[in-house]
């Protein structure tokens, strides 16, 4: 069940070391997070570029996915075939409001019983979590419809994201306010590899 969770992909300095995996995979890139939060704007801002460049200039094969409006079997009839599924960030409440829609748990717990991979990005990375309560100081839940907090669980890590980085007095605000979480901070050109019971800082 390979995890690679960062902060930003386009900082992060060690994502040559997947160079060989990434140009035979396919990829698909998940940008619901990152939509729902520039719906409004009419050119996509650097950073959304940013981080879908540094995976697409890499892959084997890549396509853009949205999950707003998705179902179970879109899921399947259309990212089963990848080795790779890849969450940009952007707003994680909305984000994780598409993944309960979709029903993206079940679809992606035999896809990384499969040996495939999830990679994710800032909103990407902590969806991954077993809750993203504690993140709502550096996002906007308001914007999102949740009966539940609870994220995919696929570690039981609580990642906060541009660490000493831009929003630096953000992520205090939520170290402080969640003391007894297990939490780990991601500068912008960091992330954590998580393979079985194996987990790395690169």
């Amino acid at each position: 069940m390979p995890l690679l969770l960062a902060s930003t992909f386009q900082h992060f300095k060690k994502i040559d070391v997947f160079q060989e995996q990434l140009s035979t995979w396919k990829v698909a890139c998940i940008t619901t997070a990152a939509l729902a939060q520039i719906d409004d704007v009419v050119d996509r801002p650097d950073w959304v570029i940013g981080e879908i460049e540094a995976i697409e200039t890499r892959a084997g094969e890549f396509f853009e996915y949205d999950l707003r409006g998705k179902n179970s079997d879109d899921l399947d009839r259309d990212l089963q075939s990848c080795d790779l599924i890849y969450f940009i960030g952007g707003n994680t409440f909305v984000l994780l409001e598409y993944l309960q829609k979709s029903n993206f748990q079940k679809f992606i717990v035999p896809f990384l019983a499969a040996g495939k991979s999830l990679w994710g990005g800032s909103a990407g990375a902590i969806i991954n979590c077993p809750d993203i309560h504690y993140i709502a100081c550096m996002d906007e839940p308001e914007k999102a419809n949740l009966n539940s907090t609870k994220g995919l669980s696929l570690t039981s890590l609580s990642i906060i994201p541009h660490w000493k980085c831009g929003h630096h007095q953000e992520a205090l605000e939520c170290l402080s306010k969640n003391p007894d979480l297990d939490l780990i901070c991601l500068t912008d050109d960091q992330a954590i590899y998580i393979n079985d019971n194996c987990i790395e800082v690169l």
